[in-house]
């Protein structure tokens, strides 16, 4: 009789104990549960602020379609094997080594007005698409963070049911031992 009560007090113990490994692994999946819900608002806010960037970058475009830029000096790998580079002019077919100041110029279309310095607008066009590359990266990012979520969460939903079911084995066998 000693024998059979110490098996049934064993077996509520190591239910008891199940029991709690089920509790910490479900306030694990609470956690998991709510970093995906904070993974999922931070790829919307990403691709919000990526349509933001998308229109800056369209907007741009339409002030700097008006200048064409022109390469008049072409840079082109020395065929001797040296390694160096040396600067052919597209429109004279004349070449230096030394590095040009500037490699081109560019043109406004209705005007016809030629520049050195690159316009306002097309370094606005130029610092719009790279945002919108780190834009496009974000959400990137952010759609990973949100796949690696979801794997994480469906990991623990698998130790729960896992832990579940031997808390129930565990619950029998201690009623079996509590019958016997």
């Amino acid at each position: 009789e000693a024998v059979r009560q110490l098996d049934a007090v064993s077996a509520r113990l190591q239910w008891r104990a199940s029991r709690g490994k089920v509790s910490e692994v479900m306030d694990e999946a609470g956690q998991l549960s709510a970093a995906l819900e904070d993974a999922h608002a931070k790829e919307k806010k990403e691709r919000k602020s990526l349509e933001v960037l998308q229109k800056a970058t369209k907007s741009s475009n339409a002030f700097a379609q008006v200048w064409e830029e022109v390469v008049q000096w072409k840079p082109v790998l020395d065929p001797g094997g040296s390694g160096e580079y040396f600067y052919v002019n597209e429109s004279t077919g004349s070449s230096t080594w030394d590095c040009p100041e500037y490699l081109s110029y560019f043109m406004h279309s209705a005007t016809k007005e030629s520049v050195w310095e690159t316009p306002e607008a097309v370094i606005a066009l130029r610092k719009a698409q790279a945002d919108e590359q780190d834009g496009e990266s974000a959400v990137e990012n952010a759609k990973m963070k949100v796949e690696e979520a979801k794997r994480a969460l469906i990991m623990c939903q698998s130790r729960l049911k896992q832990a579940e079911e031997f808390a129930d084995m565990i619950k029998a066998a201690a009623r079996e031992a509590a019958d016997s």
